[in-house]
C-alpha cells in the first residue's frame, strides 16, 4: 500500500471536484465554469464511431453514466436529459483523437445555472469489444459498467456518485476507484484476479470476486467488504482507528497459502471477509 496518511488522502479526494478538467465550479453570480483541454477539436456532431476505439475518458456532471454493450456495428453515445429542450451548448461533445475517445459533460466555458441540468450518458459497445482504458471523472452521476465489456484498465474518480462495476473477462483487471460520498460495488464473474485500489471518504465497498490478487483499500468512515471463495487463500492487514477486522474464515487474517495481500487503512471502517 502507499501509506499515504489520511489526511492526504482527504484532500486528494476533494479535488476531485474539478473532475480533473482545468475548472469545473460555480462562482458567486450562480455561473458554473466547466473547461477542458482541446476544447477545440470537441462538437456535438458525431455521436457514432466506426473506427477504432481502445480507450474511453469520460467527463461528467450531473446524471448519470452507463457503459455497455449491445448489437451495434458502431460505438454509441446518447444523453437523456431533465429538460425538454437543450441548447448545442449543453449536449454532450465528443473528441475522437488516435484511438481514444473523450466524452464531455457540455461544451467548455460559462454557464448560469448549469449544475441542475441533469444528463443519463449511455455509451455502447459492440459485443466482444476488448477497450485498453477507461476513465471516468464525475460529480453528482452514478457510474455503472456491465459485465459484457472486456478492460483492461478501469478508472473512476467521483463525487456523490455510486460506482457499480462487473467484469467476466478472463484477463486480469485493474480496478481503481476514488470517490466522496459513493458507495463502490465490483463483481468480477472469472478466475480472472483484478487488482483492486479503492480510496474513499465516507463510502463503503463491496467486492466480490472468484479470485484476487492484491487489494489495497483507503478510508474515512468507510468499511470494505470482500466476497471470495474457499479456495482463496489471503493475508489480511487492518489499520485503524476504530475499526474492526472479521472473518468467515474462522476471524483469522491468514488464510490458506496466504497468496493474495489484503491491505486495509482506516479512520472508523471495518475489513470484513466473507465466503462467496
Amino acid at each position: 500500500m502507499k501509506r499515504k496518511s489520511i489526511i492526504f488522502v482527504v484532500i486528494a479526494l476533494m479535488l476531485l471536484c474539478v473532475c480533473s478538467l482545468s475548472a469545473c465550479h460555480k462562482n458567486n453570480e450562480n455561473v458554473t465554469v466547466f473547461t477542458y483541454e482541446d476544447a477545440d477539436k470537441y462538437s456535438t456532431d458525431q455521436t457514432e464511431f466506426s473506427d477504432y476505439v481502445s480507450e474511453l475518458d469520460i467527463n461528467w456532471v450531473s446524471g448519470s453514466v452507463k457503459i455497455t454493450t449491445g448489437n451495434v456495428r458502431s460505438i454509441t453515445v446518447e444523453e437523456k436529459y431533465s429538460k425538454e429542450k437543450v441548447s448545442d451548448a449543453y449536449k454532450v461533445h465528443t473528441f475522437l483523437d488516435n484511438g481514444k475517445l473523450h466524452v464531455a459533460f457540455a461544451k467548455s466555458g460559462k454557464f448560469v445555472g448549469f449544475i441542475n441540468l441533469k444528463k443519463d450518458l449511455v455509451v455502447t459497445f459492440p459485443q466482444e469489444m476488448d477497450l485498453k482504458t477507461v476513465r471516468i471523472r464525475s460529480v453528482s452521476a452514478p457510474v455503472e459498467l456491465d459485465n459484457s465489456l472486456t478492460v483492461t484498465d478501469f478508472r473512476v474518480e467521483t463525487i456523490s456518485g455510486e460506482v457499480k462495476a462487473q467484469f467476466s473477462a478472463e484477463s486480469p483487471v485493474n480496478f481503481k476507484v476514488e470517490t466522496v460520498s459513493g458507495k463502490v460495488s465490483a463483481t468480477f464473474e472469472r478466475k480472472a484476479a483484478p487488482f483492486i485500489d479503492i480510496e474513499t471518504v465516507s463510502a463503503e465497498a463491496h467486492v466480490t470476486a472468484l479470485d484476487l490478487s492484491d487489494v489495497d483499500f483507503e478510508s474515512v468512515s468507510g468499511s470494505l467488504l470482500i466476497n471470495i471463495p474457499e479456495g482463496v487463500g489471503y493475508v489480511a492487514e487492518l489499520r485503524s482507528v476504530s475499526g474492526k477486522f472479521s472473518s468467515e474464515y474462522d476471524e483469522k487474517t491468514t488464510y490458506g497459502d496466504g497468496k493474495v495481500k489484503i491491505d486495509a487503512e482506516t479512520t472508523t471502517g471495518n475489513l470484513t471477509i466473507k465466503k462467496a
